[in-house]
């Protein structure tokens, strides 16, 4: 198999536009091997040739409801971003609230033996809750510790080792996929019993992504119980694992810099809500706080530095051309993110006396500034700072691009800069030496981990 590696950005922007006359479906070997999709149905789905258009790609004899790759990422970006996106945001926001409000911090210091732990916790069960409903926990008391046994044995899962080589990580995945299982069963008897999920969301059966991910499908034969149990278990982990790991070395870089934190809380105090509305408890605008110069910045940071993901296309239909070279269909088209995101042709390094070097970690990097004058003569021009991706496309690709960039983008950024905000907003944390590292293992797979515990102390914040 042919392997192209993009490296400039206008070629990995160029082929971001031609997604068209691409395919994705190399990354479902990542996903068979991590989430132990069963055989029939990694068949099944390869022989998907339809396409991710709302037409079926012509000549393809798929039936409509066998449009699996269709179907899944249609559901996920209608329901991850638009309209749809505000319930499932407010659900989470409020989850996140009351499991940060009820903890047994007071206002002295105590020990945390491990921030990214306890951030996994917190944000694990709030985002599941608000997009599979609460049933899944209760009847899987452990789930969220099973989760995270398997969540570290991701980067092994994902290479595909047999099981004999790795019993632990395939134990760890057996117990998920078992909760999982476990939880779907009780939807069907509920169902058999004639129980009516809500439409919008209820606790028993999920948000509607899951309840209309559920309904297709039933339509697909091929899709038993285990390959539904392998799936749902997919869609936990890419919505939660990576925004996790981003949400805490986003809160590890606001609490290591004290001019930083004292930035970061004047910020989000200009997102407070002036009175919570009946369906809110956040204290927090989600809307203005994700619109913050300063904390768009600071979140398009984190990622530029700690996500490593790689990016592979293939041209499946025909070959295609890429500035004077033809890429041969079926070939392997690749972009790395880790390398994209250290381009010194495109990023901004500061100045000769300010040096911002890429390997480092600089709030300000995607700010700009615009001059903005006074109303009258007498007044001094002000210079407004502004976030900007000008100049970056292809070179800033946490999500990937074009038609298969990721669809729950949106809801990370929130759950992300959400988490940060409240618990700067009702704790002091003191992170304790020595500081946690980069766990490259997950290079390749998202955001990278964090290699070693990060002990810390934390108190709640006077009022």
């Amino acid at each position: 198999m042919d392997m192209v590696l993009l490296t400039r950005a206008s070629d990995i922007n160029e082929i971001f536009g031609q997604s068209k006359n691409l395919t994705n479906k190399i990354y479902r070997e990542f996903v068979s091997n991590t989430f132990g999709v069963p055989s029939s149905f990694k068949r099944f789905f390869a022989a998907d040739d339809s396409g991710l258009g709302r037409e079926p790609r012509a000549g393809s004899k798929i039936k409509l409801d066998h449009r699996v790759d269709y179907l899944m990422h249609s559901l996920i970006t209608q329901f991850l971003s638009g309209p749809d996106l505000a319930p499932l945001a407010t659900r989470f926001s409020n989850n996140i609230s009351q499991r940060l409000e009820q903890l047994e911090v007071t206002q002295e210091w105590s020990d945390v033996p491990d921030l990214y732990a306890f951030v996994q916790e917190h944000v694990f069960h709030a985002s599941v809750e608000a997009i599979f409903g609460s049933s899944i926990f209760e009847l899987n008391p452990e789930f969220s510790k099973d989760f995270a046994k398997f969540e570290a044995h991701v980067p092994e899962l994902a290479k595909g080792y047999p099981r004999f080589l790795n019993r632990g990580a395939y134990k760890a995945r057996d117990r998920c996929i078992a909760g999982v299982k476990k939880w779907q069963s009780f939807l069907n008897d509920q169902k058999r019993t004639g129980t009516v999920p809500c439409n919008d969301y209820d606790p028993q059966f999920g948000s509607r992504l899951v309840q209309r991910r559920h309904s297709a499908f039933a339509k697909m034969e091929p899709m038993n119980a285990d390959a539904r149990a392998s799936e749902d278990l997919a869609l936990i982990w890419g919505s939660s694992s990576n925004a996790i790991h981003a949400a805490f070395w986003l809160i590890y870089e606001v609490f290591r810099s004290p001019s930083v934190l004292d930035q970061f809380r004047d910020t989000i105090s200009l997102a407070r809500c002036g009175a919570l509305d009946e369906e809110s408890i956040s204290p927090f605008d989600l809307t203005t706080l994700c619109a913050s110069p300063f904390l768009q910045s600071l979140y398009a940071e984190t990622l530029r530095l700690r996500v490593a993901n790689i990016i592979l296309r293939t041209p499946t239909h025909e070959d295609m051309r890429l500035r004077n070279w033809l890429l041969p269909q079926g070939s392997v088209v690749a972009a790395m993110s880790f390398l994209a995101h250290r381009d010194e042709r495109v990023y901004s390094v500061g100045s000769e006396d300010d040096p911002h070097p890429l390997d480092e970690f600089w709030t300000e990097r995607f700010l700009q500034t615009q001059q903005k004058s006074g109303k009258c003569a007498t007044h001094q021009t002000e210079t407004i700072p502004h976030f900007s991706l000008h100049g970056l496309a292809g070179a800033w690709i946490p999500y990937g691009g074009g038609s298969f960039m990721c669809p729950g983008r949106h809801f990370a950024k929130q759950e992300i800069l959400l988490t940060a905000a409240l618990l700067a907003l009702n704790f002091d944390i003191s992170l304790e030496r020595p500081l946690p590292e980069v766990d490259m293992r997950y290079f390749g797979t998202g955001t990278l981990g964090v290699k070693g515990r990060a002990k810390c102390r934390i108190r709640r914040r006077l009022p």
